[in-house]
């Protein structure tokens, strides 16, 4: 049965851009349609890396592996 892969919509583009952009910061590479109208606190980038460690936690437990294209 063939495999899929389901992503959500980011209207600000990757998590990269959408950071870049946050700081003013031109991103050439980014492909989201809206520029994020506030720069990010530091509590707001902790929160980000909180939630990216948590995401990468899950898939530990769940033994997700993982491909890394170069």
């Amino acid at each position: 049965e063939p495999m899929l892969i389901i992503l959500e919509y980011l209207p600000y583009g990757d998590l990269l851009g959408f950071l870049r952009r946050s700081r003013g910061k031109e991103d050439k590479f980014t492909t989201g349609e809206l520029r994020p109208n506030s720069s990010l606190k530091s509590n707001d980038l902790l929160k980000i890396a909180w939630m990216i460690a948590d995401g990468m936690a899950f898939l530990a437990r769940k033994k997700v592996g993982y491909l890394i294209f170069t």
